[in-house]
């Protein structure tokens, strides 16, 4: 089986090692997509989380994520599941609707997380959202792992994408092409044969940054070759007979790639769990 990650698959690195197998790729590309993930602290995808937190006394927690919330599918305070509708979130925290009766679940007599040691349990997603593309007027059945095209210019879009997972109102699409799908065209599967037309104005939007795949490349093709790029350190480096002072801190250290991925760097405040 391929080696494949979040952002990159093993096609993409043209350098690997003679006699490298999958698991071989597969260890590189995991370590490479962590590396990047702690250097940007942010995930660009979906990623699960399941934490247990302090309790605060507040109808408000903050939960000290880098990574923006995307979703929570369960609170439990105590043990005890609370009701969906007790709670929502916003990408920093998660929060009660005070206006509703504790019946003694919690302190006082309005719902608010109780204070205590590791006593709130949340689960829930973080990161960025997956590629989602809306459609309608479905004919057939679109297959997980096919690639999904619209028709070329001009009488479509020409974009190109993987399906990831199958809905009957919607595409969950990786490996999204520049080109993005625009409302109303008709897109085929390459494999079933389904056919559907694009039903959300903006297409799908939400691929990981094209910058962040081209870092994990640069940065793959580095460890198996490190001459192809330039490595550099902060303080003076030397070009041929000149020398001069740089003041940026290194990300990976790798200039090609750190070019790419300096925007990226989450700078959220970070506000405590409290």
């Amino acid at each position: 089986m391929a080696a494949d990650g979040n952002y990159i698959k093993s096609t993409d690195v043209d350098n690997w090692i003679a006699g490298a197998t999958d698991a071989d790729k597969q260890a590189v590309i995991d370590r490479i997509e962590e590396q990047v993930e702690r250097l940007t602290k942010d995930c660009f995808y979906p990623k699960a989380f399941d934490v247990r937190i302090d309790g605060n006394g507040k109808s408000r927690l903050f939960l000290g994520f880098q990574p923006d919330i995307l979703s929570i599918s369960s609170i439990k305070v105590s043990g005890i599941t609370l009701a969906s509708s007790w709670y929502t979130h916003d990408k920093n925290s998660v929060y009660l609707d005070s206006e509703i009766p504790s019946n003694g679940l919690m302190e006082e007599e309005t719902v608010l997380f109780p204070r205590g040691r590791g006593n709130i349990h949340i689960i829930g997603t973080m990161g960025w959202p997956d590629g989602k593309l809306d459609i309608d007027n479905v004919s057939g059945i679109f297959q997980v792992g096919e690639t999904i095209s619209a028709p070329a210019p001009p009488d479509g879009s020409g974009a190109t994408a993987t399906v990831k997972e199958v809905y009957p109102t919607y595409l969950k699409i990786i490996n999204r092409s520049a080109t993005n799908f625009v409302e109303n065209e008709q897109i085929t599967g390459g494999t079933s044969g389904a056919t559907a037309d694009v039903d959300n104005v903006a297409g799908a939007v939400n691929d990981p940054p094209k910058a962040i795949t081209k870092a994990c490349i640069i940065l793959c093709r580095y460890e198996n070759d490190p001459t192809l790029y330039t490595k550099y350190y902060k303080g003076t480096e030397k070009l041929g007979d000149f020398s001069y002072a740089t003041s940026e801190e290194p990300l990976a250290g790798v200039r090609e790639a750190d070019v790419l991925l300096r925007s990226y760097v989450r700078k959220k405040p970070m506000i405590g769990v409290v």
